[in-house]
């Protein structure tokens, strides 16, 4: 029988779990899911191959799906499995709410070995805004609907914790999905498009992924596509003007960091796909999510560069991680603008940048004893983008644009096939850099030091003399 549910396993929720899930990993997803828009429901049918990456065997899985999903049967490899599932709050985020699911395994899996479990599923879905989480407006609307990890649309193993779940940026799957919509309606993602069924008044859209990936994510509405090069920009109707726009935006970036950091280790296809504004732009291993306000306004396109950069992002291997790379995407943002369009864009972002922090550090004590180095483990990566940006920007003007771009270049080339930590990019920098950096790294990096220095010195070019005048110290 594949529906069978337990309810004996209520009692084993978390605490027999955390050990054993904090080491299972999805290896791949085969998706299958049914959008309805008359209902406002999808039905879905996830099987996922998952590896046993810790020393000690598991016997239970726990797996994470959007609150209003409920689950209708497990299976493992030959037989249905006992399950149970609650709603329950994020532990340390007690906003959010989700469903947790509790699958006892046919057998203790050993370490380093794999097993399926597929998971049938239907429901609502409605978002998380409530929770202060505006971007996740994930519904069910024939105008425009969004299927990805962050509304959790498809179950996604880990436990109700954000610590927790911060462990997943390491993850690397392969998927094979079908989403099935009306066929009026495209599907489009960043995988390859193997064939589109259409069967009466529905179609289905089967995806295959072109590199493993961290995430799926499919958006559904009345899709337009152009292509320049090796980039598809797919747009919705009402944008179509602006969308070539975007795709050379996209196209001249992609030029200018490969002529700075050298090509892409695996260079791939590369979708970039319009949502509406307010959803939160994103970047997986082949797609780029981007706001519509940088397809209608050309003074956005800063927000294409951001995203485009991070396809020059190597994988790191400290979890939680302090997400510096969203700090030199910041930057690199900024440094690209300038570079198309002159003016004064870096000197005047930066100096926004500056002021922000300074009256962040009213509000926020924690700033002034947390490295940025801890702010994976602090919770307070959305410094990272400011504080990150900051150094980036002094150490470009530090060690000089040829360097710069030499140290990425040879921290990409050396470590992108691995992932490697921040302490290896530090020592990237030291052996690329003419001039000393001690001080900078300690005082942005390693320390909570700049929240002194950004009183003392009122502007980037007087912290930049600081920093020429007292170089390793």
């Amino acid at each position: 029988m594949l529906f069978r549910f337990s309810r004996t396993l209520a009692f084993l929720f978390v605490p027999l779990v955390c050990r054993a899930q904090a080491i299972l990993v999805p290896a791949r997803y085969e998706l299958q899911v049914r959008v309805d828009f008359a209902e406002e429901t999808l039905q879905g049918r996830a099987r996922l191959l998952l590896v046993n990456s810790g020393t000690e065997p598991v016997t239970r899985a726990s797996f994470l799906l959007y609150r209003l999903l409920t689950v209708r049967g497990v299976t493992g490899v030959k037989d249905a499995l006992e399950f149970s599932q609650k709603v329950v709050a994020i532990t340390d985020f007690p906003k959010q709410q989700v469903n947790q699911v509790i699958v006892s395994l046919s057998e203790p899996l050993p370490p380093g070995e794999r097993t399926a479990v597929t998971i049938e599923y239907d429901g609502f879905l409605l978002g998380y805004a409530e929770t202060g989480m505006r971007y996740i407006q994930d519904r069910v609307d024939p105008h425009f609907t969004m299927l990805r990890d962050d509304a959790l649309a498809y179950p996604r193993p880990g436990l109700p914790s954000l610590a927790a779940g911060r462990q997943s940026v390491n993850w690397r799957y392969e998927y094979d999905a079908r989403i099935t919509v009306p066929k009026d309606m495209r599907v489009v993602n960043g995988g390859t498009l193997l064939e589109t069924v259409v069967d009466g008044e529905r179609a289905t859209y089967h995806y295959k992924s072109l590199r493993p990936s961290w995430r799926m994510d499919f958006a559904i509405g009345r899709y337009q596509t152009i292509s320049v090069g090796a980039v598809s920009v797919h747009h919705l109707p009402e944008d179509q003007a602006g969308a070539k726009g975007v795709a050379d935006a996209v196209q001249r970036a992609i030029n200018l960091f490969t002529s700075w950091f050298g090509p892409l280790r695996d260079p791939t296809p590369i979708a970039f796909i319009e949502i509406p504004d307010g959803w939160g732009s994103q970047t997986d291993a082949t797609a780029i999510l981007q706001t519509a306000a940088a397809f209608r306004d050309p003074r956005r396109y800063g927000e294409a560069y951001h995203e485009v950069s991070h396809l020059w992002n190597v994988r790191d291997s400290e979890q939680p991680s302090p997400r510096l790379n969203e700090g030199l995407a910041t930057f690199l943002e900024t440094l690209a603008t300038q570079e198309f369009t002159g003016g004064r864009v870096r000197e005047e972002k930066v100096a926004a940048i500056l002021e922000r922090l300074r009256g962040n550090l009213a509000k926020r004590p924690a700033l002034r004893n947390t490295p940025l180095i801890a702010y994976g483990r602090a919770g307070m990566t959305d410094l990272s983008y400011t504080v990150g940006g900051v150094f980036f920007d002094l150490l470009h003007r530090l060690i000089g644009a040829e360097a710069f771009q030499m140290a990425v270049r040879d921290f990409y080339g050396r470590y992108a096939a691995r992932g490697a930590s921040t302490a290896e990019f530090l020592e990237t920098i030291r052996q690329s850099s003419p001039v000393e950096t001690r001080a900078l790294v300690s005082d942005w990096i390693l320390t909570a030091a700049w929240t002194e220095r950004i009183h003392q010195f009122k502007d980037v070019d007087a912290l930049l003399g600081y920093y020429r005048r007292t170089g390793g110290e």
